[in-house]
């Protein structure tokens, strides 16, 4: 990817062009939604040597190297691309027990991402929290409707955030000061679900995210991030560590909040009323 375009032109860059070169090669994709002095802050440089460096590379200034290199994470991670590769892998593997071993490596590196503080924070807002509204698109909702359900059944006020009735700006002008929106985007990371997230923002509404990065442009933008490992081994992302999260959230909330029982109650009585269920 990147390193290539480094490779070919490295010949021609000064001594201290090369030193920045090489840690900007070791930083690797998570330069590809920073500013270039958030960069230049993380490379120990100044944003003029970034710019000077991506010049002598050949583009017209940062931000062409930039969509560049979002361009190139975009094809190397998108569903095709990525399932040509997984075809292409030797055929006698055991694919099966591959995804097992990956959920479990992905369980435990989000596990160390996450300390019980991070988490308690999390839970401490959603119980503060006077309304709760819950975002994700694609693959993303599915998660985020999972949280929805949870929620709602043991605290009021909590709204899974529709994208196809094309209703999000009317009920997303509802939130502000004193509410709270968390959301879930993974890499290649929603548009969509960003323009959410930069709304409610400007109505001081608390936000959380759940994300694969902290220099995602959600980890950047959110405040409070929870972070997932979501290795895959096909085209497609693995879900149990953010189901494991989903689960210390909703686990803490149920635990702290006083309130959980007392509504988990009423939902159970009003399930049996109207007999949804068959035990």
């Amino acid at each position: 990817m990147f390193e290539d375009i480094i490779k070919k032109r490295y010949q021609f860059l000064t001594n201290n062009q090369k030193k920045v070169a090489q840690r900007l090669a070791a930083y690797g994709n998570n330069a590809a939604f920073l500013t270039v002095n958030q960069l230049a802050d993380h490379l120990e440089t100044s944003g003029a040597t970034i710019v000077r460096l991506v010049r002598s590379l050949g583009y017209r200034g940062y931000p062409d190297w930039q969509r560049e290199l979002q361009q190139l994470i975009l094809n190397k991670v998108s569903p095709p691309e990525a399932l040509e590769e997984s075809m292409g892998k030797r055929k006698d593997r055991d694919i099966y027990s591959e995804i097992f071993d990956i959920e479990q490596q992905n369980l435990k590196k989000t596990r160390e991402l996450n300390k019980n503080e991070i988490i308690g924070q999390v839970v401490d807002a959603i119980i503060k929290a006077k309304k709760v509204v819950v975002s994700g698109f694609r693959s993303s909702s599915a998660m985020a409707y999972l949280l929805y359900i949870l929620l709602s059944n043991i605290r009021a006020d909590c709204q899974f955030l529709e994208y196809e009735s094309g209703s999000r700006a009317s009920q997303l002008i509802h939130y502000g000061k004193g509410d709270l929106f968390i959301c879930f985007s993974m890499l290649r990371y929603s548009q969509q679900t960003f323009a959410n997230l930069a709304l409610v923002k400007k109505s001081h509404c608390q936000t959380i995210a759940i994300t694969d990065s902290s220099l995602s442009p959600f980890g950047q933008h959110a405040d409070l991030v929870l972070l997932v490992e979501n290795r895959s081994s096909t085209y497609f992302n693995f879900w149990a560590s953010t189901m494991a999260l989903i689960e210390c959230i909703v686990t803490g909330v149920s635990l702290k909040d006083k309130k959980s029982l007392s509504n988990l109650k009423k939902v159970n009585q009003t399930l049996e009323e109207w007999n949804y269920l068959f035990l």
